[in-house]
């Protein structure tokens, strides 16, 4: 497993938790919202260390909808408004 990764407090909107992010040197953190409780950010650390873990803030198509609630939106159908298959005119 890798090396859980920092964390840092700051206000941001209520209705963002937290994100992870890299800087210029390739250092990952993870941003904490500080109006939310303890047990939020808690909840929220070990979400954004999952992206970490996989990678996330590199690939150009990843795409969170929903976060914790929503975790089947996490990584978006590559093809979006296609529907199913058999959906499909021709």
């Amino acid at each position: 497993m890798s090396e859980a990764k920092p964390a840092k407090l700051m206000d941001l909107p209520t209705t963002v938790r937290g994100f992870c992010y890299h800087d210029g040197d390739g250092e990952e953190f993870v941003i904490l919202n500080s109006r939310l409780t303890r047990e939020d950010n808690q909840k929220t650390w070990l979400h954004e260390q999952e992206h970490i873990r996989n990678g996330d803030m590199y690939n150009p198509n990843y795409i969170e909808y929903g976060g914790e609630e929503n975790e089947e939106t996490d990584h978006p159908d590559p093809n979006p408004g296609a529907g199913p298959a058999d959906a499909r005119p021709g």
